[in-house]
């Protein structure tokens, strides 16, 4: 059985120590009872387009300097969100091994939807240091037409956007 996300992607299913894609139907045998529970070693990605951007990730810096999923608080808690909200970024990358003090958070993006817009004002109202350590890397293309991402490119911020061949061809992320 196969999982679709929003967007017609599918989901890539890693095997985390022999850094093997796992087929559809070697996911099936962690199924109970309708549902998916995964060991610890194995990774589920949102995309074969986060997968890839993971693998330049770890080319460029190590496994053991990316952490996947990292939770960023972008609306402090009051009355609207007493909890607050928070917000996964796809990738944080630590700045050496063994500490944990992030240099970039990175998010794989294949579409610029409006709720990403809000995600990304949010994040720069609310924590500006984490807003400029932000890098998106886009599939194919940058979305040059979408409002956000003209205002980004016409500021500072123009060298945080990426496509994913851009992003193979460097050494480090800027």
């Amino acid at each position: 059985m196969s999982t679709k996300l929003k967007y017609g992607s599918k989901p890539v299913y890693c095997n985390l120590r022999t850094q093997s894609v796992l087929s559809p139907y070697e996911i099936d045998s962690y199924r109970y009872k309708g549902k998916l529970k995964l060991a610890k070693h194995l990774a589920k990605f949102d995309s074969q387009h986060e997968f890839k951007v993971y693998l330049e990730l770890i080319r460029m810096y190590g496994v053991s300097r990316v952490i996947r999923q990292y939770p960023l608080e972008i609306i402090a808690p009051g009355y609207c969100y007493s909890n607050g909200k928070n917000w996964r970024v796809d990738f944080a990358v630590t700045a050496m091994t063994g500490r944990k003090y992030i240099i970039y958070f990175v998010e794989a993006k294949g579409l610029f939807t409006t709720e990403f817009g809000y995600v990304l004002s949010a994040l720069e109202a609310y924590d500006d240091r984490a807003f400029n350590k932000l890098r998106i890397v886009f599939a194919s293309y940058v979305p040059s037409t979408n409002r956000v991402v003209k205002s980004l490119l016409k500021s500072d911020r123009q060298d945080a956007l990426f496509t994913l061949n851009q992003l193979k061809k460097l050494k480090f992320l800027p």
